[in-house]
Parts: structure tokens; sequence; C-alpha cells
């Protein structure tokens, strides 16, 4: 169970979400239900895993589960972590006030033991860009950004900037949105973070959709699809809103039978 909990972000970020939850899963009925530091994160590690999957009531469970264990054996990172999940979750599911309140109160606990909210301030940007303080939005996730190049913390920086390459875009700046979009793919490929990668890719065909570029577009968002339908990853992961209107965009401008045919030469080569 120690070991499950430990290494679920190696699950993640090599694009095998659901092999980790159900190692973890399987540890977790082994271990019996003791509260233990190593049961408090292997719970949290399995619903940062079931929401990576789209499994949000999964996810949402044994988030619930861990903060209890958490508390019970004084691990004040598994209970921060915890409400993180529960954060991005309500947010992905509309609730925004449900959504700040976890992310604020993991914020307080992140504060309690030292940290530096990093994440927290990450989480409290897209609930911003989500809706519509543009402004906030940018200015949490340019501060993000400054401490991740500062601590030369490669995912950290990839992260950041594959929000702010949002934001520029929602806000007009195309040319500045392709550029974050351009750095965040090279530092998600440097760590191997497979769904990020097919992000920033998304990314790309937002840009070529603004040029009117639709065919390659079309392909983009393809290529994106292929890789994280392979991972496991679900449809609405990321930027939702954008990737729905350069979809909207090229099929309006191609139709919808060319479209779907630039669409799926793009699933047949890599992202």
């Amino acid at each position: 169970m120690r070991l499950a909990g430990g290494i679920w972000r190696y699950w993640w970020v090599r694009g095998s979400a659901k092999e980790g939850v159900a190692r973890i899963e399987r540890a977790l009925g082994a271990a019996g239900d003791t509260p233990s530091v190593a049961r408090a994160q292997a719970l949290r590690g399995a619903a940062g895993l079931a929401w990576v999957l789209g499994d949000f009531a999964k996810a949402t469970t044994l988030a619930k589960a861990a903060i209890p264990v958490a508390v019970a054996v004084g691990s004040t990172w598994d209970e921060m972590a915890a409400n993180t999940v529960l954060g991005v979750v309500a947010n992905v599911e509309g609730d925004r006030a449900l959504a700040r309140r976890h992310h604020r109160r993991s914020m307080e606990l992140a504060e309690e033991i030292g940290l530096e909210p990093i994440v927290q301030k990450l989480n409290l940007g897209t609930l911003a860009l989500d809706d519509g303080d543009h402004p906030e939005a940018l200015v949490m996730f340019e501060d993000v950004l400054a401490i991740h190049r500062r601590n030369e913390n490669v995912e950290g920086i990839g992260t950041a900037l594959l929000n702010l390459g949002v934001v520029h875009y929602v806000l007009g700046e195309h040319e500045a949105s392709l550029q974050d979009f351009e750095e965040a793919r090279a530092c998600f490929e440097e760590v191997g973070f497979r769904a990020h990668v097919a992000h920033a890719v998304q990314g790309f065909a937002a840009f070529a959709a603004s040029e009117g570029r639709f065919e390659d577009a079309s392909r983009l968002l393809g290529q994106a699809r292929s890789e994280l339908d392979e991972i496991g990853s679900p449809e609405g992961d990321f930027a939702i809103d954008m990737v729905a209107w350069t979809k909207e965009q090229a099929r309006e401008a191609l139709g919808e039978d060319a479209f779907e045919a630039a669409y799926a030469e793009g699933r047949e080569r890599p992202a």
C-alpha cells in the first residue's frame, strides 16, 4: 500500500492511470482499514488518478475517505492533497463555490506546514478563468510560472504555460498563446508527460483555427485525441471551451465530411 500510494504520479505522468487505480485499490483492500499515513496517501493518490480518468464519483469518494484518515494520523499533506482533488472535481462539475472552498482549505493547510501554495494558486487561477475573470487568472498563472522558473521545475513551468496559453488565447493574444503552448510541449516532452503533450497540441489546433487553417486544426485535434484515447484521458480534461470552439469552427468551415476526414488523418499520426 505504501509503495502503490507513493508512486501514483508515475502512473499519471506516464499515461497509465487506469493501472494505477487498480493497483492502489487492490493494495487498499489487502491492507485492512486501520488508519495510517500510507493509507491516507494511497486513498488521495487513487482519488487523483480517478479524476485524471474522468471518474469523478470515484475520485470524490476516495478523496473524502482520505481526509478523516489523514486527520486521524496527523498527515496534513494528505489532507491538503485530498482537498485539492475535491476542488478540481467540483470545478469540473460546475460547483464553483464548493471548488473555491476546497482550494482555499488546501491553501490553508499548505501554509500550515510551510509550503508555498503553488498548486492552490494554479487551481484558483483556473477558477478565475472559468468565471471569466481573465486578469485574475493571468496574475495567478504568471505568479506560478515565476515560482517554477525560479525553482527550475520543468513540469511546473509547462503546467503554468499551458494555462497561460489558454488565457492568452481567450484574450485574443494568439501569437502569445502559441509561444506558451510551444514551450509547454517542450517541457512535457522532456519529462514524458503524455497527456499534457496532447493538450499542448490542442492549443496548436486552436491557433491554427484562429488563422483560418481549419484542415490543420482538424488534423491536430485528431492527433491529440488519439494520444488521449490511448492513455484513457477524457474528452473534457483541458480547456473545454477552447477545444469545443476549435472543433465547431473547423466543422463549420470545412463541412462535416471534410472535417471528419482531416480529423481521422490526424488520428493516424502520433501527437
